[in-house]
This record gives structure tokens, sequence and C-alpha cells, in this order.
């Protein structure tokens, strides 16, 4: 038996239930499920999570050995279309505050033991109104892993991060690991849902092992800034059955062009000054890496999807175990 305490990390996403052990500095198994926030959006009540959580728990438990202190939770789970609501912090707020803020909600049924879920963190606008509203905004599960890539990498505040998945999404920092505010949008799911529900869905490749062609890339970057994303991506249409461009080369153009997206939301929303932490999977981090390198004047740094995940997990440990150090009365 691990004489630290171990401890079972769930994330809990939109599509997917992962739980991992955490034990002496690292995860020593995990288990998934496809199940998440839109199958309790179907159901109704947050049954399909739990049920999986049972499971995935209790298979866990009986490969292990380990004395697990606890269960702790973030992401999507603590929604109300996930296990158990809990309402977001306030940026902005500290990272060390926001450990005092995690909740211990025990569930009976899913596992006997101690439960604690890391709260989100929302933006909330000075001013009301149309005007106001670009200033709101919310996150749950990003604020676990830039605490854990501060703790996982050579970063010092004030910086900014810009996490690339179904939804990508800008968090800046101030000095003292302050989340000032996040800027959300939906580029990921832009992809997806051109991919599966438009007209262009014949025109692309598959993104499997897909390497883009940067002048294509750079294609989508120009046109998408200049004529917009609606013209941009149906000229992958006409590209591909009029214009003589393969279905390779009018993908990286519309990835050029969902990318324009991102880039315009940095700009708008950063100082050219500020060091950015690109992090996540998909194509996009690197697209976007290049995109800034090519215009110059900002430090921009790539995480890659798997030190990405790590890090989550070591932000989800850290703020659990600063949360405990702060009922303790203990310094942090």
């Amino acid at each position: 038996m691990s004489a630290a305490p171990a401890y079972l990390v769930v994330d809990a996403g939109t599509s997917r239930t992962r739980v991992r052990l955490w034990r002496d500095g690292g995860v020593r198994d995990e288990l998934d499920e496809q199940v998440g926030a839109k199958d309790v959006a179907l159901a109704g009540g947050p049954a399909p999570i739990a049920d999986a959580l049972r499971g995935l728990i209790a298979s866990l438990r009986a490969r292990h050995d380990d004395d697990v202190r606890a269960v702790v939770c973030s992401g999507m789970i603590t929604s109300n279309v996930g296990l158990v609501e809990v309402l977001h912090a306030t940026a902005p707020i500290a990272l060390d505050e926001l450990a005092r803020r995690i909740v211990r909600h025990d569930v009976a049924g899913v596992t006997d033991l101690p439960t604690y879920f890391v709260p989100g963190v929302k933006t909330v606008g000075t001013s009301g109104g149309w005007d106001g509203l670009p200033a709101f905004d919310v996150m749950r599960g990003e604020e676990v892993e830039i605490a854990g890539l501060l703790a996982t990498l050579d970063l010092a505040p004030p910086l900014a991060f810009f996490h690339c998945g179904s939804h990508h999404k800008l968090i800046e920092l101030s000095a003292g690991a302050v989340v000032e505010r996040s800027v959300t949008a939906i580029t990921g799911e832009l992809l997806a849902a051109i991919r599966e529900r438009t007209i262009l869905a014949s025109s692309l490749a598959a993104l499997d092992d897909f390497v883009p062609d940067p002048v294509a890339v750079a294609a989508g970057l120009r046109h998408g800034r200049t004529l917009g994303l609606g013209r941009a991506a149906f000229l992958v249409r006409v590209g591909q059955t009029i214009a003589g461009f393969d279905a390779a080369a009018v993908t990286a153009f519309l990835l050029g062009a969902l990318a324009a997206l991102d880039l315009q939301l940095i700009e708008h929303e950063l100082p050219p000054s500020m060091p950015l932490v690109i992090y996540g999977g998909g194509l996009f981090p690197a697209i976007l890496r290049d995109a800034l390198l090519a215009e110059g004047g900002r430090d921009v740094r790539v995480v890659g999807p798997e030190a990405s995940h790590h890090a989550a997990v070591v932000g989800t440990v850290r703020l659990l175990e600063a949360h405990f150090a702060a009922e303790a009365g203990r310094p942090t």
C-alpha cells in the first residue's frame, strides 16, 4: 500500500467520462467510458454519468491496493448537465482562492469515498445589453488545466493560455496566478459541424494523421480574414469541384479559414507583448503558433495533447491538496 494518499481524478466532458488513479506524483492507471454531459441532457437527469462513474471507480479500486483518500471532479460534471451542479466562481480569482472554493458533495450510490468538485470560473461584464455581452464568459475544466500547466512548466504570469478543443478558449492570468477572465469561441464545433452537416463534407479529407499544406492554410487564413468564414468556407467546394484543388488542399484551406477566427480573437483581446501558451489537441495549436510567429512580436509556446492531459490531472490534485491545506490552516 502506498504511503502517500491516492486520489481518483474525474474529468467528465460533453461525451466522455475519464477516471485516473493518481499516486506518488503521477497517473498510475485510467479508465474511461463514452458518456458525458450530452447523455445527461438527453436523459433529463444525472443517471448516465452516475452509472458510468460507479463502474469506473469500482473497477479501478479493484485493480489497485491503494489508500484512496478522495474522488475529485472537474469539468462539465459540475454543471447543470453533470453529476452535481456547482456554482461558478467569479473572475478575477486567484487559483489559491479557487482551491478554497472546492465543494465536497458525497454522492450516495456512486462511491463511499469523499467526493470533491472544483468549480468553474465565470467572467461577468460590468455593463448589460448587447454592447456589454462580449465581456461575459464561462469555463469548466480549463481552470484545472492552467493550474497544472503553471505547476509543470516554467511559466510565470502575466500571460495568457489558449485552449483548443471543441471550444477554443482564451484565458488571461495576471501576477499571483489570478484568473482575470476567459473568452470562448466554438471553433472546434464549427469544424465538426461543417464536416458532418454541410455540403462541404464530400470535399474534405479525413483528419487522422493529416498534415496540412502550409500554403493552403495561409490562403485560408488570408481569405478568412478578408471575406469572412461564410464565403471562405464555400470556396472549399468551388476549389475542389471547379478550381482543381484536391481534398487535402481544400481541407487545409478550411482549417486556415477557421483559424482566422481565433487569430482575430487573440489580436483583439491581448496586447502584442503578452506571452501566449497554446495547448490542447488537434491541428489548430500548430496552425495558430505558426501564424502568430509569422506575424512576429509575441512569445508563443505550444503544449501538446499528452502534456495538456497530464497537466489537467496535476492541476486538479494541486488544487485539492491546497484546499485540504487551507482547511487545516496550513500555508499553501
